[in-house]
């Protein structure tokens, strides 16, 4: 029977904490994550589902926003849904179905609009790293992923990576190494990348550590 839906609890930023499955008054039934105090804010993202249906993009919406307790994203749930009825014992072919119905199950217009709308913009203190810096282990290990990583002409130019003659992305030396590219250079530096291209472009003995390959 088509009589689930999925829908999700919104923040006054209009950012999902909580997504699940539901029927009937579920969505306003008291949870331990807390209703939204504006009923506004509770939306939801599909209707007229399956039970099957219905779990299945509760599982894929959960895992598009990630979970806070994983550090994956900024969701409140504690599972990855998809769990079905409580206490329920699922046998071997439901199982089976369940999987196969997880796969390439297609968003409605109406869901891919507010994935769009409600997916927040990591910028200043929304990002997970602002005010923090990666210790010197993984700038090592982002380091070694960086070296001898090559993209095509039409990638580097997608990215705005500066280009030698030849169209391939330039390499250039930091303080901290070699990079293929400009923005790797950027990111493991936790700088913007027009700072690495002025220190690179500089002629001042300050940043005669960054220099083109």
């Amino acid at each position: 029977m088509n009589i689930y839906y999925v829908y999700a609890y919104l923040r006054k930023d209009g950012t999902p904490y909580y997504i699940g499955k539901g029927s009937g008054r579920r969505a306003f039934v008291k949870h331990r994550v807390g209703l939204p105090t504006n009923k506004s804010r509770i939306i939801f993202l599909e209707r007229n589902l399956t039970e099957l249906g219905a779990l299945a993009i509760e599982r894929r919406m959960i895992c598009w926003y990630g979970r806070k307790d994983l550090g994956t994203g900024i969701l409140r749930n504690m599972t990855d849904g998809g769990e079905g009825a409580e206490h329920a014992i699922r046998s071997p072919e439901l199982r089976e179905r369940l999987s196969k119905i997880k796969l390439g199950i297609p968003r409605s217009a109406e869901t891919i609009k507010r994935i769009k709308e409600n997916t927040p913009k990591p910028i200043g203190e929304k990002n997970g790293m602002f005010g923090k810096q990666h210790s010197e282990h993984t700038r090592n290990l982002i380091k070694q992923k960086s070296l001898g990583r090559k993209h095509s002409a039409e990638t580097n130019a997608k990215k705005g990576h500066a280009l030698d003659k030849n169209g391939r992305a330039k390499s250039v030396m930091t303080p901290l190494g070699k990079f293929t590219t400009i923005t790797l250079a950027a990111h493991t530096l936790q700088v913007n990348y027009h700072t690495i291209l002025n220190r690179v472009k500089s002629n001042s003995e300050q940043f005669a550590g960054y220099y083109w390959l």
